[in-house]
This record gives structure tokens, C-alpha cells and sequence, in this order.
């Protein structure tokens, strides 16, 4: 397992939460502290009492987490704010989601 340093970044995940920390301390007898607080040692092991888990920094998977969490958000200000928009916005608007349901057939 790779050593971590200084700048590393770490998926930090929990019930309903996630985010990318990064290492800000490596301390001699192996705690390592991340700008969040959390402390953990080399194998992502939680050193403090946390409901919190730590793992090595996955782009792909802090991408899906970030897409499960925020699509509800965008329809959803979709469906609060298209009927303000100009004609012509709903119309695009309208030519890109028809766009997305035939990309994913859904």
C-alpha cells in the first residue's frame, strides 16, 4: 500500500455524506490528519472515533456519488423554474432533455 504524503487526496465517506480531504500532517508514529480533522493511519483506518470511513481517493466514485446526490437537485430546479423561462430557453431546454431521455433510453 502506498505510503500517503502531504497533499494526498482521500474519499471521506458516511451516512449521507461524502468528500474529497486531503492529507495536512503526517505525523512520526504514523497518524495522519486531513483537513477535515479526521485522523487516520496508512491502511484509511479511522484513529478517532468517527461514523466516518476513509479509503484511497477513487475519482470514479466520488463522481458517482456526486451525480446520485446532485441529479434529484437539478430536475428538481428544473421543475421549479422552466415555466419562467423565455420561449426560446424552453424550447432549448425542451431539444436537450429530449436529447438526454433518447441518449439513456429512459
Amino acid at each position: 500500500m502506498k505510503q500517503l504524503k502531504v497533499g494526498d487526496p482521500v474519499l471521506v465517506t458516511g451516512f449521507a455524506h461524502f468528500e474529497k480531504a486531503e492529507v495536512v500532517k503526517v505525523d512520526k508514529n504514523g497518524a495522519i490528519t486531513l483537513n477535515n480533522r479526521m485522523v487516520i493511519d496508512n491502511n484509511y483506518k479511522n484513529l478517532v472515533r468517527s461514523t466516518m470511513t476513509a479509503e484511497a481517493w477513487d475519482e470514479d466514485k466520488y463522481d458517482d456519488l456526486r451525480s446520485n446526490y446532485l441529479i434529484p437537485d437539478r430536475i428538481s430546479s428544473i421543475q421549479r423554474h422552466w415555466k419562467s423561462l423565455k420561449k426560446e430557453d424552453r424550447i432549448a431546454l425542451f431539444n436537450k432533455l429530449s436529447r438526454i431521455v433518447e441518449k439513456f433510453n429512459l
